[in-house]
């Protein structure tokens, strides 16, 4: 996707796009919590029960086991609502948030900041090829 989309800012198409998904909490009816509760606080009794009377095993089986149910329950909570893009232009590291079924932002061409970021960008490809050289020229001079 990434390759198709336009900076805001300076017009370029050196993007990269990170895809996130937006949940929204939903509403927990009174018995749901009360298993909730159940739930948590019958691991939570293993776990003491196992540490008080020297069951360490008991106590290191239940921790994974509680932590699981605390993870799926809270997820039990939300749904998912969409997915949105986070962008960030590598020339003029400009940040925005595209959601689907929002218009795309409006694009403004700004050649002077492309050349700048295209040869910023061109810097620090040239920084790491030496420093990959200097790696690979250490690595063989330094050989035992």
């Amino acid at each position: 996707m990434s390759n198709q989309v336009q900076c805001p800012n300076c017009g370029g198409y050196k993007i990269t796009s990170k895809k996130v998904i937006l949940r929204q909490k939903t509403p927990v009816s009174s018995s749901q919590r009360v298993m909730h509760a159940i739930i948590y606080l019958g691991i939570l009794g293993l776990i003491l029960v196992g540490l008080s009377e020297g069951y360490t095993i008991l106590a290191v089986f239940a921790l994974p086991l509680y932590v699981t149910a605390m993870v799926l329950i809270e997820r039990s909570k939300t749904k998912i609502v969409g997915h949105a893009y986070h962008f960030t232009c590598l020339i003029c590291a400009y940040h925005w948030e595209w959601s689907e079924g929002q218009p795309w932002p409006k694009v403004y061409v700004n050649p002077e900041l492309i050349a700048k970021g295209a040869q910023k960008l061109e810097e620090e490809e040239a920084e790491r090829r030496r420093q990959q050289e200097a790696a690979a020229l250490y690595y063989l001079t330094h050989k035992k």
